[in-house]
């Protein structure tokens, strides 16, 4: 019984470190909303000088957002591929429970690169309101920072193989 009503028996220690991975990868992750933030507040601050740039504010200001869905993305491969989820859990061994955190830290970390993303997307949304030439060329140096993201996301699903979670 207690407050919570009766505890899962399929849940085990392992289990609750796949859980502490999933919520560092998406939580950390959520940081990107501080690189869409400044992105998103160049956008407001161009439209006051051209109703134009709205749609290449909307376009810079997505970009951070990239990163959130990666951490998003990890933590649903290890929440399902761990079966923290289902009724058949119980198998996940402590090197894949402590895997999972390594996996949650590493992509959440990764994930913070939108920071630096939002300062080169809001940098490009002024370039883009004073030369529209130069969109295409700020697009570009805007998804440099998201390519340690992408590293993050590529070494988890890795680590996920490695230990047969996925």
């Amino acid at each position: 019984g207690g407050l919570l009503g009766a505890v899962n028996p399929h849940l085990s220690i392992p289990l609750g470190y796949v859980a502490i991975g999933a919520g560092l990868s998406v939580g950390l992750a959520a940081v990107s909303a501080i690189g869409q933030g400044i992105a998103a507040s160049s956008g407001v601050a161009g439209i006051t000088e051209s109703s134009k740039i709205f749609g290449k504010g909307i376009l810079f200001s997505a970009l951070p957002e990239t990163q959130a869905l990666y951490g998003t993305i990890i933590a649903i491969l290890l929440i399902t591929g761990t079966g923290l989820i289902s009724e058949i859990t119980g198998t996940t061994t402590l090197a894949q429970g402590l895997s999972g955190i390594a996996m949650g830290l590493g992509m959440g970390l990764a994930a913070i690169s939108a920071l630096g993303q939002g300062m080169v997307s809001g940098s490009s949304i002024g370039a883009s309101l004073r030369d529209p030439a130069a969109t295409g060329k700020g697009l570009v140096l805007s998804v440099i920072p998201e390519t340690y993201a992408i590293f993050g996301l590529l070494i988890s699903i890795l680590i996920m193989l490695g230990f047969h979670i996925i």
